[in-house]
């Protein structure tokens, strides 16, 4: 039997792939008490599909088992009660509030088309850039005050380190060259057409808080032809209409749910930050503040609204378990912009949960893949990766045997990439490659408006482009251009910088190389457990697979190319 294209190392990208479960369409396989249907089917051959194509007619059959042995492991994982630790419960609870909250988002503001009329005015304004200066507060009163002090003569930079929260501007609010269409309307304005050193402001962003800004110079940008950039255009600006619309949306509904935030709330939630911080300090070793609390403290209400509450225990749960960043404890505006803006994020999970929107088949599904893809993780650690070790001697062990194998054996290399369209213009870059001495200068000299850049790949590699490119690489001289290559993306042309081969000896062999050999033990041992596990559960949880419905699925797919260059 044909091995499968997928390694262990893959796992955490098939997990994208282990669909089972979903309701409706033709079944393919059933696994316990989970199914593959041929919609889950056509998925991962979409996604990952361009793998199997190199086994020809048995590209179906492979594909099929690997669903079967990855939900094989999930089932095994809900056996074990993975499902029912605090952990997974606390993953699903967030996973699922996130799922609503896109897909209330995508449903609030869905096809917000451009005109073409839009698009060149965005084009247009593009073509001019300013340097400016900028004030950011969460309230009127504090943009007020920042006004007055600029009214009085003191240097903008002077007000913008005041008043700006740290971190979220560069010193004196200086965020440098700005090109017109990238800031709010009023500022826009400003930007591409008002008095150069006039204050403008303050000026409200909805949801996001008050701007103050001075053009400090004004140029002309250079940008393509509008031809050539009008899908990118088009999406911008529809982006950008899509984006005010929501937070239109998002003050209406704050408003309509009477969002109040309690008296003293923000100065406790300040306060047990500042706490927090202070404990980091002590402890270099925390990542993330932990906010101490009582009992009594966490049923302490921080915000009402038509609907619930907003407690401070929730507050630190947000923190310390979910990854929300902490607002700057020292700016008390801060607090309660975040404040409110948590009490957004539960707003937008109520709606979509009245709009039933979790029952829709593709929010389903998605709940449900990672759900699925988080078992399969868990388990796959517990019973695989953290059984399997390797030693000092069996990496010398197979050093020793590679070295025995013939000439040394490209290991690594490290490349200057870039990715052409048009073919034409790769073979100039190229052409120019010969005496331009770097690959960026040879896409200067060409004309091309493409941005070359590094990347690193290890040998040997399960992607097709560079286990064809790997002899072309191992022949390469230091410096030397090469090219180009057709892939999915367009045309690719490389620049050797340094490569790396398993002559040496051992002893003298550099750590990332004994680390990379290492690896390369680890990944054939997880392999050959993960294929003994794997058979093993076939015996103890029942599976069968509906042969007459997989030859009647149609093959090849039409394959999504995520990564042209892999990695």
């Amino acid at each position: 039997m044909k091995r499968s294209p997928w390694t262990v190392a893959l796992l955490p990208v098939l997990a994208a792939a282990l669909v089972g479960c979903s309701p409706g369409g033709t079944e393919l396989a059933r696994v316990g008490n989970s199914v593959i249907t041929r919609a889950d089917f056509e998925a991962a051959a979409k996604t990952n599909g361009r793998v199997y194509l190199q086994l020809g007619d048995s590209a179906r059959t492979v594909l099929l088992d690997d669903l079967v042995k990855r939900l094989l492991l999930v089932e095994a994982a809900k056996r074990q009660g993975l499902y029912k630790d605090s952990l997974f419960l606390d993953y699903t609870k967030t996973l699922r509030e996130q799922v609503l909250r896109n897909a209330l988002v995508s449903q609030l503001a869905a096809n917000v088309p451009a005109s073409e009329g839009e698009a060149r005015a965005f084009y247009d304004r593009q073509g001019v850039e300013g340097r400016c200066r900028v004030v950011f507060v969460p309230r009127r009163d504090l943009a007020e005050a920042a006004k007055r002090e600029l009214d009085r003569g003191t240097e903008f930079a002077a007000v913008a380190d005041h008043f700006n929260a740290g971190g979220q501007l560069p010193p004196g609010g200086d965020i440098g060259w700005v090109k017109g269409g990238s800031l709010v309307r009023p500022l826009d304005n400003a930007l591409v057409s008002g008095p150069i050193g006039k204050v403008v402001g303050p000026v409200e962003q909805p949801t996001v808080g008050w701007f103050l800004m001075k053009v400090e110079e004004r140029r002309q940008a250079q940008q393509p032809p509008f031809e050539t950039m009008r899908d990118q255009i088009v999406s911008a600006v529809s982006q950008r209409k899509r984006t005010a619309a929501l937070q239109k949306r998002a003050a209406w509904m704050l408003e309509a749910e009477q969002v109040v935030v309690m008296p003293g709330a923000t100065q406790l939630l300040s306060a047990k930050l500042r706490a927090a911080g202070d404990s980091m300090r002590a402890s270099p070793n925390l990542r993330r503040p932990s906010i101490a609390l009582t009992d009594e403290e966490r049923a302490v209400v921080l915000a009402r609204w038509a609907h619930g509450t907003f407690t401070l225990g929730e507050a630190a749960e947000a923190i310390d378990h979910r990854g929300a960043d902490p607002p700057n404890a020292m700016m008390l505006p801060m607090v309660d912009h975040w404040i409110q803006d948590q009490v957004l994020q539960r707003v937008l999970v109520q709606e979509a949960e009245k709009r039933q929107l979790a029952d829709e088949p593709d929010n389903a599904r998605m709940i449900r893949e990672r759900e699925n893809q988080y078992l399969l993780e868990s388990f796959y650690t517990r019973e695989v990766a953290d059984r399997v070790s390797v030693s000092d001697d069996e990496v010398r062990a197979l050093h020793a045997a590679l070295a025995a194998q013939g000439p040394p054996r490209l290991q690594s290399a490290d490349l200057m990439v870039v990715m052409i369209q048009d073919s034409t213009a790769a073979l100039r870059v190229v052409d120019h490659g010969a005496h331009s001495g770097t690959l960026k200068d040879a896409v200067t000299m060409a004309g091309v408006q493409a941005q070359p850049g590094p990347f690193s790949i290890q040998f040997p590699n399960e992607q097709p482009l560079w286990r064809m490119l790997e002899p072309r690489i191992d022949g390469m001289h230091q410096g030397e251009i090469s090219g180009p290559f057709h892939t999915p993306m367009g045309w690719l042309v490389i620049q050797l910088l340094k490569a790396t081969r398993t002559d040496a000896r051992f002893e003298d062999m550099p750590p990332q190389m004994v680390e990379n050999l290492r690896n390369q033990l680890l990944d054939r041992k997880r392999e050959m457990r993960f294929q003994q596990l794997a058979d093993s559960l076939r015996r103890v949880i029942p599976w069968n697979v509906n042969a007459a419905a997989l030859a009647k699925t149609p093959w090849p797919m039409d394959v999504e190319h995520p990564d042209a260059l892999g990695g």
